[in-house]
Parts: structure tokens; C-alpha cells; sequence
């Protein structure tokens, strides 16, 4: 297994018995049992003239795709070239982790 951040591309060693199992570089966790599609996205905003990073997982990544027409199935290309036209969203995010909530 490799961790689901591409940005590391570490080994993940599979440890008999747990049902996560967690990167050792970035601390992010998967399951070991119940791998699926899932999509994410780390997005760039401007806060105050400073850049910063928010993570966007699963569901509401989910949401924005359908907003868009799309599906977690849509080519990454696709997908790419329609978020730089991307106008007019509202973010909701934990300030102490980054993780987006919601997206409207």
C-alpha cells in the first residue's frame, strides 16, 4: 500500500490485525480493509494577502463535483480545467486543521 498522499509516496506497511493504518510521514490514515475511490484535493485560497492550504476530502469534494456536473469517475483533466473557472464558492473550514467541511 502506498499513502493516499501522492505529495509522499511512502510505503505503508500492513500490519496484521489493525483496521487503519497510518503513514508514518504525513500521519494521514486509510483503511486497510475497505479501500475505495475516494476524492481529494488540496485547494489554495487568499486569506488577508497570504496563501493557504485547505484539504478537501471525500464528501466535500462529492458535493462540489456534483455542483459541477461531475462524478468521482470524470477524468482528473476534466476535472482540472473546470476548477480554474470556478467562481462564487463558499468554503467552510476548521481553522485548526485546514480539513474543509462544506463547500456550497
Amino acid at each position: 500500500m502506498l499513502c493516499q498522499v501522492k505529495h509522499f509516496s511512502k510505503k505503508i506497511f500492513y500490519v496484521a490485525g489493525p483496521k487503519v493504518s497510518t503513514c508514518p510521514s504525513c500521519n494521514t490514515a486509510q483503511k486497510i480493509n475497505a479501500v475505495t475511490t475516494v476524492a481529494s484535493a488540496w485547494l489554495c485560497i487568499e486569506i488577508d494577502g497570504k496563501d493557504t492550504w485547505l484539504t478537501a476530502m471525500d464528501q466535500p469534494m462529492q458535493s462540489l463535483l456534483a455542483k459541477m456536473g461531475f462524478t468521482k469517475q470524470t477524468e482528473t483533466q476534466t476535472i482540472k480545467e473546470a476548477f480554474f473557472e470556478l467562481e462564487d464558492i463558499t468554503l467552510t473550514y476548521n481553522t485548526k486543521s485546514n480539513f474543509i467541511i462544506n463547500i456550497e
